[in-house]
Parts: C-alpha cells; sequence; structure tokens
C-alpha cells in the first residue's frame, strides 16, 4: 500500500535528488579530466551537500540511526567483497 508523502518530504527528497546529481556530474568531471584543484572542491563541496541533505531527509523520515548503521556496513562489506576496496 502507497502512502501519501506530506509536501516537506516531498521537497526534501527532491533536493537529495538534486545534490546527488551535481556530485555525480563533478564525479564524471574528475574521471573526463582528471583530479584539479578546481574540480576538487567542487567535488567537496557537493559532497558535502549531499551529507547535509541526508541529515535532512533522516531526521525527516525519521530513520533510526542503528538501521542506518546496518544499510552502511552492509555497503562497505558489499564493496569489499566486490572491489578492490
Amino acid at each position: 500500500m502507497k502512502s501519501e508523502l506530506d509536501e516537506h518530504i516531498v521537497e526534501r527528497l527532491a533536493l537529495l535528488g538534486e545534490e546527488c546529481n551535481e556530485l555525480a556530474k563533478e564525479v564524471c568531471k574528475i574521471q573526463r579530466f582528471g583530479l584539479t584543484p578546481l574540480n576538487q572542491d567542487k567535488f567537496i563541496q557537493e559532497m558535502g551537500d549531499v551529507m547535509a541533505m541526508l541529515g535532512v531527509c533522516v531526521e525527516a523520515l525519521d530513520i533510526p540511526m542503528d538501521v542506518l548503521k546496518v544499510a552502511h556496513d552492509a555497503k562497505l562489506e558489499k564493496l569489499k567483497q566486490f572491489t578492490n576496496y
């Protein structure tokens, strides 16, 4: 059953998506042109923006930190298993 989202949550999710897209754009620039002082600064700024919006969304959606930690740790384990991480 689909639940209706409050307009404030919809807005926060839209902002998170926007920030994720901006971060992805900076990742692509680094992959294409290499790491330069300018794109490194922009990359750091966008990572901070994404982190901020993740925090806002975690709070807005009332996601327990222990549940988020389990998902976080599971991702790190997958990285160890399937990548050179």
